[in-house]
């Protein structure tokens, strides 16, 4: 099993273009205005630079754990189960139609 997986990750010729995809929209999503970008804000304002390092570092570590969890269970789902890619497809159009529709007239913070 273990060497069907790396063989996997190694001759797909889909997957890298995948990874650059999923780390630039993480790049993107960790920059963006957010509850864990004004925090850092906070800590730097409060402690400055060099005591709010470990913090900044924290806040990154979790959120690419939690983005690689994410990828992992749904990689793992798909291998099981491709059937399910279009209505995982169906479900994400979903919901980002209704961010869409939801934030323009939500009350300013």
């Amino acid at each position: 099993m273990l060497t069907q997986s790396v063989s996997f990750f190694t001759s797909a010729p889909e997957f890298w273009p995948s990874l650059l995809a999923l780390l630039l929209s993480a790049l993107a999503v960790m920059g963006t205005p957010g509850p864990s970008t004004l925090s850092v804000t906070a800590v730097g304002a409060a402690f400055g630079l060099r005591r709010s390092m470990a913090y900044v570092l924290g806040i990154n570590l979790g959120t690419v754990s939690v983005l690689l969890a994410v990828a992992a269970g749904i990689v793992a789902m798909l291998m099981s189960e491709p059937r399910l890619a279009p209505f995982l497809l169906a479900a994400s159009l979903a919901y980002i139609l209704y961010l869409a529709y939801r934030i323009p007239p939500a009350p300013p913070l």
